[in-house]
């Protein structure tokens, strides 16, 4: 599992597709995150969310994903949640997969750089759906969880959410 950040950290179950001059290589924001094959549902459906989000955009430099930093916040976050089940998890995945395109970009000092992008607009409604079940779990208001959800779309969909692409 591993984690990228682009105003939403997304959480994979493989490398996104990445190469440089048509040699495949590991992107600059990649981080292998090693779990369990048990865990692995969980753990990538809790970093997903919106919660995780804003728990590393306030307690981080809101830029870098580290390995420590995902490890020791997923060890609090997970503890055992029955209602994060399989089928959130396939959909979130199956979504992601679907609504990701190639980006290609030219650039003097590397070359042709060709990356797959993460659509995020078309997923949120998993993403909510996944923070319903952690607020429920971790015994959140009906206020706290609103306020994760207007925060995601305040600050994290931006120009997105008024895109007419879909």
């Amino acid at each position: 599992m591993a984690t990228t950040a682009n105003n939403f950290i997304k959480a994979i179950n493989k490398q996104p597709r990445y190469s440089t001059n048509g040699i495949k290589s590991e992107p600059s924001g990649w981080r292998t995150i090693l779990c369990s094959r048990n865990k692995k549902p969980i753990v990538i459906t809790i970093v997903n969310s919106s919660l995780f989000y804003y728990i590393w955009k306030c307690s981080s430099d809101g830029f870098n994903v580290t390995k420590g930093f995902v490890t020791e916040l997923i060890k609090k976050l997970y503890s055992d949640i029955e209602d994060l089940r399989i089928k959130l998890y396939d959909e979130l995945l199956t979504s992601l997969e679907r609504n990701s395109e190639t980006h290609v970009r030219n650039q003097k000092t590397t070359g042709r750089t060709e990356i797959q992008l993460f659509r995020v607009k078309p997923v949120k409604p998993i993403i909510d759906e996944i923070d319903t079940v952690l607020a429920r779990h971790y015994g959140f208001t009906d206020e706290e969880l609103d306020f994760i959800i207007n925060y995601n779309i305040k600050y994290r969909m931006g120009d997105e959410l008024n895109s007419s692409e879909e």
